[in-house]
């Protein structure tokens, strides 16, 4: 791994690298962060003051930097810029990360953070709530992070991609528990498509975010903060669901005007109608009638948790909620999980093992299909895992779909639904040897090399739990005003 230097100045408030190593023990390092555009380790760090209290600390290269045959381009200053002023506005209250400090060199940032353990979120409940998630865990999570976007919102701050998934290791995820066990905090994190206004209710343009979970107003390209209590009922509708085999149909319920949320795919039957009225709230299809964070906050079914444990409203005032156990929600989150996995998987075997032509070729053949499948897996921009094969059968990609074919599980997944757009970075124009790399000068895309058998040992490691793997989901993100 090598990395050339840079001089460009980010955002540090804290010191040099030399007064970071002067604060902090670096324990062990977590893992390494890959999201086809920027390359990350993060460490576990102890206060040299203080050794009571972990903290992680990402270490950004602020060059290129070169790690199994991909070339990985530095964050945008101006991109990390923002993230770490939203991150120092929040101050970690109301269920936010919370920053401790930043430090640079002349070719490193290191971003100092609380330290989450407990996991994204479908990990954290298929861990602790295997026999299922309790309804006061539901009503709970949403509590915590309909306050987290309440602050957000109180200061003016839209985070513009909420899922469910952390997608490279802590602690850059987008919803991350504090701790491993059933009552831990979450935290919401991740403001790299964030953006922080001048003044409430402003109107935005930009299309950002996952495409299955963003509000039907960000497809209109008009859209203002509440965006994201959207995001937020679509991920509550996968806490208790997961991620549906047919994206596309739920999608089609989720931004439909006049719909039934019963019918949503993977629904526990015993959910209380308190529990649809709360996410009716947050789906309603027009924005300017959607609640925001602080009224959804008295909702019913918000403050059903808060009833329950005595710091709320009167728990006589909750008898249309139970206190039970949601079968089934453990297999699920389980489930999901494991096909995010398998999705990244997937797309690191077909990165390495193929050419920018064959993936040209490849996106080519996707995008007929959709097209005439309908407007809505399109819109997505995703095709199911069994057409995928179709796909690469016809191209004779027999090395590809062998290697596919041996992640864990991977028969499970044949109808689930592959994010395409994945692969498209790996389509701009690439340098073919190291010397090209380092005369090529700035890119907004990673470059690949020639493939290396190490790497697809790496990538058919138990469905993709190697460190090697790819660990974010791309994001349809372009930044603007």
């Amino acid at each position: 791994m090598g990395c050339s230097q840079s001089n460009t100045a980010y955002s540090a408030l804290s010191g040099t690298e030399s007064d970071y190593k002067a604060a902090f023990d670096e324990v062990k390092t977590l893992g390494e962060g890959q999201n086809f555009v920027q390359f990350g380790l993060v460490k576990l760090v102890v206060k040299k003051d203080s050794k009571s209290q972990p903290f992680a600390v990402k270490v950004l290269g602020k060059g290129f930097t070169f790690k199994d045959n991909i070339l990985y381009t530095p964050m945008k200053p101006g991109v990390l810029k923002m993230e770490l002023d939203i991150l120092q506005v929040l101050q970690g209250k109301n269920y936010n990360l919370a920053l401790d400090s930043i430090y640079e060199s002349s070719s490193k940032v290191y971003v100092v953070t609380e330290l989450c353990e407990g996991g994204e979120m479908l990990e954290y409940t298929s861990k602790n709530m295997a026999e299922g998630l309790r309804m006061e865990d539901v009503s709970r999570i949403a509590y915590q992070l309909l306050s987290a976007l309440d602050h957000c919102d109180r200061h003016n701050i839209l985070h513009r991609d909420l899922k469910p998934q952390n997608i490279i290791p802590p602690p850059s995820l987008h919803t991350r528990f504090k701790a491993n066990t059933k009552t831990a905090e979450l935290r919401v994190i991740d403001f790299g498509c964030g953006i922080m206004d001048d003044s409430k209710g402003k109107e935005h343009a930009t299309f950002a975010g996952t495409p299955f979970l963003i509000s039907p107003e960000v497809f209109q390209k008009k859209y203002t903060s509440k965006t994201d209590i959207f995001s937020a009922g679509v991920v509550l509708y996968v806490l208790v669901a997961g991620y549906p085999e047919n994206l596309d149909y739920a999608f089609d319920i989720l931004h439909s005007a006049n719909r039934d949320l019963k019918t949503l795919p993977g629904m526990p039957k015993d959910m209380p109608d308190t529990f649809y009225e709360m996410l009716d709230k947050m789906l309603l299809h027009d924005w300017r009638g959607r609640n925001s964070a602080a009224e959804m906050l008295r909702d019913e079914f918000v403050a059903f948790y808060h009833a329950l444990v005595g710091n709320g409203p009167n728990r006589v005032k909750m008898r249309r909620t139970s206190s039970m156990i949601l079968s089934g929600t453990g297999e699920k989150a389980a489930l999901a999980f494991g096909s995010l996995n398998f999705q990244r998987s997937v797309t690191t075997i077909m990165a390495s093992m193929m050419s920018k032509t064959d993936l040209l070729t490849l996106l080519s053949a996707v995008e007929k299909k959709t097209s005439s499948s309908g407007n809505v897996e399109n819109k997505l921009a995703v095709i199911k895992v069994v057409d995928l094969r179709s796909i690469l059968e016809a191209m004779v990609k027999t090395d590809c779909l062998d290697a596919i074919a041996r992640q864990n599980n991977a028969h499970i997944y044949d109808n689930y639904s592959y994010e395409y757009k994945r692969l498209e970075p790996f389509t701009m124009d690439n340098p073919t040897t190291t010397a090209d790399i380092l005369d090529s000068g700035a890119s907004s895309a990673p470059r690949k090399l020639q493939f290396s058998t190490r790497m697809l040992n790496a990538s058919t490691n138990m469905g993709g739990s190697s460190k090697r793997l790819s660990r974010k989901s791309q994001s349809v993100y372009i930044r603007g005003t």
